[in-house]
């Protein structure tokens, strides 16, 4: 959410956040082209958020 420019409580559960998510989705959230709106190439390419970062880095074999 904090990618998408949502405010994200630092205490947050996963399970609100998910809930936040999945509405925005372009289909279920277990297909993975329903992110492919929110989260194009050229946003990852740029976030800051550590988080988000790791996993690309994980993804794309490269350090985070």
């Amino acid at each position: 959410m904090d990618v998408l420019g949502e405010k994200v409580d630092h205490n947050a559960v996963a399970a609100v956040l998910k809930k936040r998510l999945h509405p925005l989705l372009d289909g279920r959230h277990t297909d993975r082209a329903a992110y492919q709106s929110l989260f194009p190439k050229a946003v990852l390419e740029v976030v800051t958020n550590e988080s988000v970062a790791a996993v690309k880095g994980l993804l794309m074999q490269e350090p985070a």
